[in-house]
Parts: C-alpha cells; sequence; structure tokens
C-alpha cells in the first residue's frame, strides 16, 4: 500500500497512507460464511500478493522480508485489488539474503495459521517464510476456511505442520495448477519453495486480466452475484492497520 508521509514532530507518531476503502480480505472471507472466493477472484487476488511480495524480496539493495503475511494485514482497493498493509513485524535484509541465505530472526514471529515450520522451530529462515504463509491464505480463498480450522488451534496448526510435517488436504474442485502450485508453496524444505517472481509467472498465465483490462474487479461478482456485498463488514481501516515501515 502507498505510504504518503508522516508526522514525527510530537507523540505517538503517526504514519498515513492511502485509504483502501474495501477493507481487509479477513473481513471478506467472514463474510462468505463459509464459500470460498470465486475461482478467479481467488486466483487474481493470489496474482496481487505475489506481485507484492517479489517487489519486496526482490527490493535493492535492500530486501523486505514480511513475516506477517495473513488475511488480517491484506488491504483491499476501489478496484478490488490486494495490497499488503501492516510492517510492524517486518525485516529489512540484504537483498541476496533475502532470497538465498538462511538467517537466525527471532523465533515463532508472526501468526501460527500462517507461520512456515522453520520460523516455528525457531531455525534460521529467509524469505520463503512469505510464501509459505501466501499458499496458507491461498487455501483459505479456495476453502472458505482458514487451514485446519475446524481440527486445531492456531498454536496446534503450526506445530503439526512443522513437527509432524501435516498440511491440510486441497478438495478436488481448485483448479489443478493452481493447487500443485499451492502445495509447491508449503514445501517442508524452504529451498524447494518458488521464489515469488516464479509464482507471478504462473499465475499471470492461470489468471490473465480480461481483453477489457479489468481483472480483480470484473471477477469481484462472480459466484450468484455475492461479490458486490462481500466486504461491507468490513468497509475502511484504522490507523493500527496502515503502519508501514
Amino acid at each position: 500500500m502507498q505510504f504518503l508521509g508522516a508526522c514525527t514532530r510530537q507523540q505517538p507518531w503517526l504514519l498515513l497512507s492511502e485509504f483502501l476503502k474495501g477493507g481487509s480480505v479477513a473481513s471478506a472471507l467472514q463474510a462468505r460464511e463459509g464459500r470460498p472466493l470465486p475461482p478467479r477472484l481467488a486466483g487474481r487476488w493470489a496474482l496481487d500478493m505475489a506481485q507484492a511480495l517479489r517487489y519486496l524480496h526482490e527490493h535493492k539493495p535492500k530486501g523486505v522480508v514480511h513475516r506477517d503475511l495473513k488475511p488480517q494485514n491484506l488491504l483491499v482497493d476501489g478496484s478490488w485489488h490486494v495490497k499488503i498493509s501492516d510492517f510492524g513485524l517486518a525485516k529489512v535484509v540484504d537483498h541476496l539474503k533475502a532470497l538465498d541465505d538462511r538467517y537466525k530472526l527471532t523465533g515463532e514471529t508472526g501468526s501460527y495459521r500462517y507461520m512456515a515450520p522453520e520460523v516455528f522451530r525457531h531455525e534460521a529462515y529467509n524469505a520463503k517464510v512469505d510464501i509459505y504463509a501466501f499458499s496458507m491464505i491461498c487455501y483459505y480463498f479456495t476453502h472458505g476456511a482458514p487451514p485446519f480450522a475446524s481440527a486445531r488451534s492456531p498454536v496446534d496448526a503450526a506445530r503439526a505442520a512443522a513437527v509432524e510435517h501435516v498440511r491440510p488436504e486441497i478438495r478436488a474442485g481448485v483448479e489443478p495448477e493452481f493447487a500443485a502450485l499451492i502445495r509447491a508453496c508449503w514445501d517442508r524444505d524452504p529451498a524447494k519453495r518458488p521464489t515469488a517472481r516464479e509464482l507471478c509467472s504462473v499465475l499471470e498465465r492461470l489468471f490473465p486480466e480480461d481483453e477489457d483490462g479489468q481483472g480483480a474487479e470484473a471477477t469481484a461478482a462472480e459466484g450468484g452475484g455475492t461479490g458486490s456485498a462481500m466486504l461491507l463488514p468490513g468497509e475502511g481501516v484504522g490507523c493500527g492497520q496502515c503502519a508501514v515501515a
């Protein structure tokens, strides 16, 4: 999301960002009451996330690892595109380290249900933790519920993924190549997870914009006309969600 300015002359400091009137992706998903997103909207939102992660991870001379990617930190603009917000746990690192090297950072940083196994285990990690979180969010998009929501608490879900190497089952109705991409992103070996650039390459092919140039906005009303009301419960955001670093 676009950073517009800051007020640092008095406490508390204030950050000013663009206003994203669509609210959070979390509110959008909750409003659907367990129904998956329309397939094209899920794909376009996945692409929006991947493009944002590519920008962060490949930024030079310093890359950024978000470390707390989750639906609550994804906001929707007036054109139904998703943007990443809340960089309170983000880490600025050397560009090459963000992509390749693994380094020691604070363990158990982020939200348990979307936390990469290596973070839960307090191991060295890199930008691939964001790719893992991306996969769990895409699972939510395509199933209407967070991974393991019905059977495990967030902490138990993270422990099962990290210790027992458990992953949720992807239903048969998900586009096969998209499903394969999600599975690749939650691989137990971070080195085998795709980069954000590789995600963009696949998703741009699977979910191209319409011929009239519209993408997410055109797909938002799919699925029996539910899209137009999907974000009403979360319309608008508070200052707490606008932190940028």
